[in-house]
């Protein structure tokens, strides 16, 4: 690791595009007597040219934290639309990083949180078992006790600080809705978050398009779903595989914990796109006929017809047919025939079952292995297998499905 740096410039110009809707941003920079040839800026590696000259196009529709790294040094800006920053780093430390321009007293804050940030990494590593052993109560307030870390001597930009504060609720609330899974796996004991907890966590920004690109926002929405999804069906029985009652209640949920069209929009597509790749085609339809009603976007109904353009592309040059029903859940036999096979015409089979540990993946993962054999001359079948899950399957249901596939295809 380098232990000095160069003096490196980075100025934050703004170009506002011809678009009504987004704001184009261009960071550029320049680095003196650099010996690296890259930057990376919000997870995008940026060259470096022999001059020193880099830029960076970013469209800023809302406040953001850009995460950036230099050789030995990591640290995050924020940045509103219309705003502009000039960053001087003058040495391989922290403090050695100057801010000209908008935003001085925010991003200097963050700059000094990134060792606060390490510390608090730190003691959930070392004590995450003996936090988790706690009873509920302690537990909240030993979460709550890092959060505050985090508010001290916030900067006066109110903007920043509420962007500042949701984010933090956001990324540690999402700790505390696993508590109960934690607390039973190192103490056996099994608890529910009470009713008081439920309400400190839930963040009510997370029906806010404000904070839609703050870092933690998916994170934590994306768990508060499951979280409530998964409370909605507990001690619910029913003949239904259990994936297809949690797609149920994510689209009863949607609509209930957001109002804003875009966001009820956006989280149906995210989930709908799980449920297709672990699930199959054939026990999503229903959903992608909800999602046709009522999605309002444009720009999600066109990319949730790409994908479903891309999937159904994928399974165009082989054949699918329902090996086996079960709990209304369908599993789909891909089969690949060679060319000259003719219809009827008896031929050497091989099954191809992904892997995924029993608990991921799907038939696509096998369909080059599959193509591989099929181009050899074997009728070559990628298999669907129900996943296990700690509701109602489990390994032993998944090798009766590869049992059921065996006596399909010999009957077949």
């Amino acid at each position: 690791m380098k232990n000095w740096l160069p003096l490196i410039v980075l100025i934050f110009a703004l170009h506002i595009s011809c678009s009504t809707e987004n704001i184009q941003y261009q960071i550029t920079g320049s680095v003196s007597g650099s010996a690296d040839g890259t930057i990376e800026i919000d997870g995008q590696t940026i060259p470096i040219s022999e001059g020193g000259g880099f830029s960076f196009v970013k469209e800023i529709e809302r406040p953001v934290f850009l995460d950036i790294s230099y050789a030995n040094l990591e640290w995050t800006v924020f940045l509103l639309p219309e705003s502009s920053l000039d960053i001087q780093i003058s040495g391989g430390s922290l403090d050695a990083i100057e801010y000209k321009g908008d935003l001085i007293p925010s991003n200097t804050f963050l700059l000094g949180i990134v060792p606060v940030s390490q510390e608090i990494n730190d003691f959930l590593n070392q004590n995450w078992v003996q936090i988790h052993q706690q009873d509920q109560e302690d537990y909240i307030s030993t979460i709550d006790s890092m959060k505050g870390r985090f508010m001290e001597d916030l900067p006066a930009d109110e903007v920043f600080v509420k962007a500042w504060k949701t984010d933090v609720n956001f990324a540690f609330n999402k700790i505390m809705l696993y508590y109960p899974r934690n607390h039973f796996y190192y103490t056996g004991e099994k608890v529910e978050l009470s009713d008081e907890s439920i309400s400190y966590i839930k963040v009510p920004e997370i029906d806010t398009l404000a904070c839609f690109d703050l870092p933690s926002y998916k994170d934590f929405a994306e768990d508060w779903i499951d979280y409530k999804s998964e409370h909605l069906l507990e001690g619910k029985t029913s003949s239904k595989h259990y994936k297809l009652m949690k797609m149920d209640a994510v689209s009863r949920l949607i609509p209930e914990i957001f109002t804003s069209q875009f966001l009820r929009d956006y989280w149906y597509a995210e989930y709908l796109k799980e449920h297709i790749e672990n699930n199959s085609l054939s026990n999503s339809q229903p959903y992608i006929k909800e999602f046709e009603e009522v999605c309002k976007s444009d720009t999600i109904v066109t990319e949730m017809q790409n994908y479903l353009t891309a999937v159904r592309d994928s399974r165009a040059d082989h054949e699918v047919e329902i090996y086996k029903t079960d709990n209304s859940f369908n599993l789909e036999a891909h089969i690949f025939y060679p060319n000259d096979t003719l219809a009827l015409e008896r031929h050497p089979a091989i099954v191809i079952f992904h892997g995924g540990g029993w608990n991921s993946g799907n038939p696509s993962w096998a369909f080059e292995r599959a193509k591989h054999f099929r181009d050899l001359g074997l009728v070559a079948i990628a298999a669907q297998y129900r996943l296990c899950n700690v509701h109602d399957i489990t390994a032993i249901e998944s090798m009766s499905d590869a049992r059921d596939l065996i006596m399909w295809m010999r009957q077949s």
